[in-house]
């Protein structure tokens, strides 16, 4: 699914923070049991993401269920590479 979330502000051309959407989506589907991926540009947004899906699930389903993950290098070791 890709998601372009909605302008909120038109003279501004502001839109919804995508990431509450994520937030959202992911808590619906991780309670129905729908494997899910959750893909961000950054280290820091993939953990804050993490940390907030796995507060708003914590009840339900378990925190430790839920994994972060950051792929590639980071910048020091990939420019000894």
């Amino acid at each position: 699914m890709f998601y372009n979330p909605p302008v909120v502000n038109k003279p501004l051309n502001i839109r919804q923070s995508a990431a509450t959407v994520v937030n959202q989506l992911a808590k619906t589907f991780l309670k129905e049991k729908i494997q899910t991926i959750v893909f961000a540009r950054s280290r820091v947004r993939v953990e804050v993401i993490l940390s907030d899906i796995q507060e708003l699930v914590k009840k339900e389903i378990g925190p430790k269920s839920i994994r972060g993950y950051r792929g590639g290098y980071l910048p020091k070791r990939a420019a000894r590479d």
